[in-house]
Formats: structure tokens, sequence, C-alpha cells
């Protein structure tokens, strides 16, 4: 008669078959079979992680029907935006231990339409690439999630209805980030001045920081709290709205636990909201990562001091001056500055990767001076970690050059720091090489923020 191994040991032995995902998938339906006494921990292993397709979204629902206890192992959905229908409304209700559902392309109002329930389970919920029929859509499905901690939004627009030849060409200055057209051009041939479909018009000539689209929550509704958020919106107006929305008069969330913000600045109003959500937080906060395409020297600087325990500061910035009349290089760079003023002593790391131009008259060395005086201060023992470029910068050959002086003329400035090994130069190759699976890697380059599924 054979002898059951311990379950603590199958444990370990499934454990150590973590590698490659394909080889591991095949290991555990292998091990399924062999034996009984493996078969609910492989299948556990096996299903934690699951890709809805519009082909077998009616064969898993029956499954889930045969074998009710298949639906608790799955921790991590992502749905397709073509395999959206009314049987994954219901798949999705069958799943009780549901921790991650990650919805593409157009999905999410396929989802609100047929999901009339809560899914109280769900911690995060991750958005991308998406345009939605109007904001309310996304503040009714963001209801449905009433345990929801990490947020993210991922290039979310709104749909344009307009012909080709009404919509607008490409064009510096819409709020657009250069690095993202070609991979958006799939979904829209030209950037969208966007129409707001079902809710109110608003003045794009005068922009509101504090606009809220209202909608109606769901009966019982309960209002979620959230410990991390993640936004990046193609339109500046769009994201302020979403912003309020969550942190305004009548919020559609609670963020007394929001430890983790990362979030895209492309106007002036988002700085005014971002100000706010900051000031709701001023005890929880520990992570903030910042992304803004030009530094808004016109706007009061983002104030960090309440921030009592911020830890760690992620910023990527251009640094190219215009080179116009107004403003003057001093003022244009001030605000960085002014911001980093306020830097509460707590941070441990700050991490900024710069975007420059090709000349060395682009490369602002007064304020590398400045931001040595406020690193070296007596009591502060921040590490300054600074990235150059990114790597479509680095393939071009001329960029190699501007990048060797930028580098020697910030040891120069930075000299303090570095003597007490609190500064870290890289270039984006040697950042992306040297940092690849470390927990600073996941957050500046590609991050999840604090929550992990």
């Amino acid at each position: 008669m054979a002898t059951r191994l311990p379950q603590e040991l199958i444990d370990k032995i499934l454990d150590d078959l973590d590698g490659d995902s394909f080889s591991t998938i095949s290991t555990y339906r292998s091990i399924s079979l062999t034996s009984g006494y493996f078969t609910p921990s492989a299948q556990k292993r096996l299903l934690r992680n699951i890709k809805l397709l519009r082909r077998s979204c009616r064969q898993f629902n029956a499954l889930l029907t045969e074998s009710p206890h298949v639906g608790q192992y799955i921790r991590r959905l992502h749905v397709y935006s073509h395999s959206v229908t009314p049987i994954t409304a219901e798949v999705l209700r069958r799943l009780p231990n549901l921790h991650t559902l990650k919805i593409d392309s157009d999905g999410l109002s396929s989802v609100a339409d047929h999901l009339n329930t809560g899914l109280s389970s769900v911690r995060c919920l991750d958005l991308s690439l998406m345009q939605l029929r109007d904001v309310s859509t996304l503040l009714k499905a963001i209801s449905l999630f009433p345990s929801l901690e990490l947020l993210r939004l991922e290039r979310v627009g709104l749909q344009d209805n307009r012909s080709k030849e009404q919509a607008p060409r490409l064009s510096a200055g819409t709020g657009w980030d250069w690095r993202y057209i070609v991979s958006l051009s799939i979904f829209n041939h030209a950037p969208i001045d966007f129409d707001f479909v079902d809710d109110p018009l608003i003045d794009r000539n005068n922009e509101d920081p504090n606009a809220q689209i209202a909608f109606e929550p769901p009966t019982e509704w309960k209002m979620l709290s959230l410990q991390a958020l993640q936004i990046r919106v193609d339109n500046n107006i769009v994201q302020s709205i979403l912003l309020n929305n969550l942190s305004g008069a009548t919020p559609a969330a609670q963020l007394g636990r929001l430890r983790a913000l990362r979030v895209t600045a492309s106007a002036l109003t988002s700085f005014e909201v971002i100000q706010r959500l900051l000031d709701k937080v001023p005890t929880t906060l520990e992570e903030l990562v910042m992304f803004t395409h030009a530094l808004p020297y016109t706007a009061r600087h983002i104030d960090m001091s309440k921030l009592t325990k911020l830890r760690s500061l992620y910023l990527q910035v251009w640094m190219k001056y215009p080179h116009s009349s107004m403003p003057m290089q001093d003022e244009y760079f001030s605000w960085l500055i002014n911001m980093f003023a306020t830097m509460p002593d707590c941070v441990q790391d700050v991490y900024m990767n710069v975007i420059f131009g090709t000349q060395q008259e682009d490369f602002p060395l007064n304020v590398w001076t400045n931001l040595a005086k406020i690193f070296a201060q007596q009591r502060r023992k921040t590490n300054l970690h600074v990235v150059f470029g990114n790597e479509e910068l680095e393939n071009y050959a001329h960029y190699f050059q501007s990048q060797t002086y930028f580098k020697k003329s910030m040891n120069r400035c930075l000299g303090s720091l570095k003597g007490q090994g609190r500064l870290q130069i890289w270039t984006a190759q040697e950042f992306m090489y040297r940092e690849k699976g470390t927990e600073n890697f996941a957050l500046f380059v590609m991050p999840e923020l604090i929550l992990s599924a």
C-alpha cells in the first residue's frame, strides 16, 4: 500500500517547480494526473492565473458548473475585450477568491453592463488601452468592486464618434506621450480631442480643476478604500475629472489608506488635483511616482512637506529648456528646485529619470548644484539615483556624446553626495540591465506599486 506524502512536502515539491511559465504549466498538468494526492495542489497552481478568450469562455463556465471548487483556485483573471459576454459576468461571480482582474481595450463597458452585483474579493483592477463611452462608465464599473485597493488606469480615454475627416491630426502639445504613439495608433489613427458622449459638456478653454461627473452608485453600494492608485489618462481634462471623482467633495473612493500613487501630469490642472490628493494622504503615502512631459513653471510647485511617511519618490521629467524668450532658464527650472525643497527628511530614496536634449546648453548645471545643496543638508540621509534618458534615445549615435558630457557634469555638481555614497548615476540601459528583477525596477520602469497579486 502506497504511503501518502505529507501535504507540506507536496507543496514544497510544487513550489520548487516554479520557473518558466510554459514548462511549469505542462508539468503541473502531468503531475495532477500522476496521483490524486497531487491533484488539488497542482490544480491550485495551474489555475491561479487565467486568460479568458471568447472561444474558451463557454467551456470554462461549463467546467465551473461541473466542478465548482475550481473557481476558488483562480487569483488573477485577464479578460480580453472580444471575450466579454453575459457568460463572462457569470464566470466572474463564480470566482470567490479572485484578487486581480485585468481588462483591456473595450471590455469594461460590457462588464459594467452585464455585472449587476459587486465582486467583493477583487483587490486589484487593471484597465489598459481603453476607450470608454463616458466617464460615468468607469465610475460605475469601479463601484462594482467595493474591496478594491489598487486601481490601475493605463492609457484610458473616451470614444471618438466623429468621422476620420473630422478627427484632428497629430500635433504637438496634445498631452500625448510620444513614446506610446505607435501602440496607441492601433486604436486611434490620430490623437482625440475628446468629446463627452453622455456626460455634460466641458468648456475646454476654461478648464475647471474642480470638475466632477455625477453618477448613480449601485444599490447597497459600499465606498471602496484604495491603498494604491496608478493612473495615466490620454486627456488631462478627463484625468482631472477622474481624480476629482475619487477625491472631491463627493468622492467615489476613500483615500485615507492610500499608500502609493503613480500619476502622469501633463497640464496645470493635473498638478492642482495631484496636490489636493497629496493633501488628503499626509500620514499614509509611502510611494509617489510622477511623470511629467514639461515643467509647469507657471503653476505652484508640488508641496511634499506634510507627507510624513513618504519613503520613495520616483520622478520622470523632461529637462529640455524650451529656448523661448519666456521664461528665463532659472525661472523654468525653479519649479523643480522648489518641489525638492519641500521633500520631508523621511524620504529614503529619490529616483529621477531625466530626459534631456542633445545640446550642452540644454543641461542646466545650476539645477544640479541647487539640488546638491538640498540633498547635502546635515539632517538628510536621502539617496539620489539619476537615470539618464531612455532606451529610445540611446539608439541614436549622437546621443552618446551628450550623455557623456551630462554624466561628467553631474558628478562634478553632486560630488559631495557621491563622496558620501548617496549618489548613483545610470544610463537607461545600465539601469534596466542591473536593476531588472528588483523592486526598484518594478516600481520605476513598469510599476505594480506596492501591492502584488
